[in-house]
């Protein structure tokens, strides 16, 4: 969206190095190992414990998959689109690289942040009971 209507090289560039830094610097990183560093706390500190309930594993294999998914797939992707952007100016644009990074990005950054919200109610409704209990019953 941010891209509708460059018409300028250079404005293509700062754009991806806006976002690439907002990524990198302020929202996406701090946020992901903060909200791990915040579950391994209240796991340690709490009675939710780490592998006590279904619900809890769920979100601790989705936020590392999460993660790892962004450093390895999402990151470098944003990283190339940057650097064509330098390189090529506006023509970026019509790159067949720069658009089909563009594209992987939107599309599966979406689906992270659809994922992470869905994660977001898996806290909220804590959808599976305690394992010990059911292990018991």
């Amino acid at each position: 969206m941010a891209k509708i209507g460059v018409n300028d090289g250079g404005v293509l560039y700062g754009i991806n190095q806006a976002i690439h830094y907002i990524d990198i610097k302020i929202i996406v990183i701090l946020g992901a190992f903060g909200c791990l560093l915040t579950g391994f706390t209240y796991s340690l500190f709490s009675r939710w414990g780490f592998f006590r309930h279904g619900w809890m594993i769920l979100k601790w294999i989705i936020t590392i998959a999460a993660i790892l998914f962004g450093m390895f797939y999402l990151g470098p992707w944003e990283v190339a689109m940057m650097n064509l952007s330098g390189q090529l100016g506006l023509a970026a644009l019509t790159d067949a690289a720069y658009l089909q990074y563009e594209f992987l990005h939107a599309f599966f950054g979406t689906v992270q942040a659809l994922v992470l919200v869905g994660l977001l109610f898996i806290s909220i409704f804590k959808p599976w009971k305690n394992i010990r209990k059911q292990k018991k019953a």
